[in-house]
């Protein structure tokens, strides 16, 4: 941010219709204007990479907290197995997963009991995850940098369930758009480019990508974003690829990294073992933009209203890192308590879809399919494909509804 404050900088940048409409995070209009290979349009495809991936994370947990568990009803239809194994892969439970798959092959809908064999295919590979653009389920362009591919309209199944139907949507579909973006940005920008801005939205348990030094240090792949500079990119990911840490190891991690992540100076000041302290994050994350506008207004030599704009991105930004500190220790109350604190701050100039769509897988898992919904209906939009999600969100709605009864607040 401190970088590109100089308006010889800062004009090419604010000034280039891309980055207006990238803005307005109007994916399709932004690839249609950068309109060339090159870290921009990597980074848009990135980014819509890894919406799909959060938003199809999304919808396997609303699955596996409707079917799931002890969350089955006497009457739910055989062919939800086949929608809890693909969700079970998604989260990574693979071995779940194989037990789910292969039980439809004698369903009436073919389409469904087609999916179900190519799964029991899939379950082989060393990452079943890893799809690309199998044409076996839904068909896809070949992938061509600047393009945006619509998927089969959802619901991709409709599923007898006594005297109704269930409408249901495939979460292959998201899967299959999220990997063809992520080939995209890799043709456009390299793999290491790709790897360092899909790395912190990746599924649970999936492999970090490969990232050289060109990964984050383009500002075109940072510009615009919570990510002040390149190291805290690096502390995102490292956060990310993390086995689970204590708070001696974080502290560690923070130490390492602060000289070249200001999130990381901010966050080391608030871990002392045995104590990860949340107003101390809230206090220094609150103070970080104030901090970075005058550092911006020093390197421009005069103020700017883009420069206020600019380093709010970094209040927002240092609350999103804290919360994966939080989880990186195992650490659920903490990690809660901040992206309450970040959903707040996470508004207006600064909205980022990704984190907003995080939250809305974070609340499916959690049995809040209220505000979950109110987050998706507001990303929906943004890309083709996304509202298939919106079926299993509904219907853990309706059996969260059904299950507190007449009267009691769902939340």
């Amino acid at each position: 941010m401190v970088e590109v404050a100089p308006g010889p900088k800062l004009a090419p940048l604010v000034q280039h219709t891309g980055w207006q409409t990238y803005h307005g995070r109007n994916y399709a209009g932004a690839l249609a204007a950068f309109g060339e290979p090159g870290v921009p349009t990597a980074r848009v495809h990135a980014e819509l990479a890894a919406l799909y991936r959060l938003t199809s994370l999304a919808q396997a947990r609303a699955i596996l907290q409707t079917y799931g568990g002890d969350q089955r009803r006497e009457g739910d239809p055989p062919e939800v197995d086949y929608l809890l194994g693909v969700a079970q892969v998604i989260v990574g439970e693979l071995d779940a997963a194989s037990g789910l798959f292969g039980k439809n092959s004698s369903s009436t809908i073919q389409a469904l009991a087609a999916a179900d064999a190519a799964w029991i295919e899939r379950l082989d590979r060393p990452d079943p995850r890893a799809l690309g653009t199998d044409a076996a389920l839904f068909p896809l362009p070949p992938v061509e940098e600047g393009g945006l591919p619509d998927s089969p309209a959802a619901p991709h199944f409709e599923i007898p369930m006594g005297d109704t139907i269930l409408k249901a949507a495939d979460p292959t579909a998201l899967m299959q758009l999220s990997q063809w973006h992520a080939a995209a940005a890799e043709k456009a920008g390299g793999a290491s480019v790709t790897s360092a801005l899909l790395d912190p939205w990746r599924w649970p348990g999936e492999a970090l990508g490969p990232v050289g030094p060109e990964g984050a240090e383009a500002v075109e792949a940072r510009f615009l974003s919570g990510w002040t500079t390149p190291g805290d990119v690096h502390l995102v990911r490292a956060l990310a690829g993390s086995d689970g840490l204590d708070l001696e190891g974080l502290q560690a991690l923070l130490e390492e990294l602060r000289d070249g992540s200001p999130y990381a100076a901010v966050l080391s000041k608030c871990v002392k073992s045995p104590s990860f302290e949340a107003e101390c994050v809230l206090r220094r994350a609150a103070d970080l933009p104030g901090q970075l506008e005058e550092a911006m207004e020093l390197a421009a030599g005069s103020s700017s209203a883009d420069h206020r704009e600019f380093a709010a991105h970094s209040g927002f930004g240092a609350l999103r890192v804290a919360v994966r500190a939080a989880e990186s220790v195992s650490d659920p109350q903490m990690a809660g308590l901040l992206r309450l604190n970040a959903l707040d701050a996470g508004v207006g100039p600064v909205f980022e879809p990704l984190f907003a769509m995080d939250m809305a897988a974070w609340d499916a898992g959690n049995r809040n399919p209220h505000r979950a919904k109110e987050l998706f209906h507001g990303l929906s939009t943004h890309a083709p494909g996304l509202d298939g999600a919106r079926y299993a969100l509904d219907a853990l709605y309706l059996r969260v509804s059904r299950d507190v009864g007449v009267g009691v607040p769902m939340h």
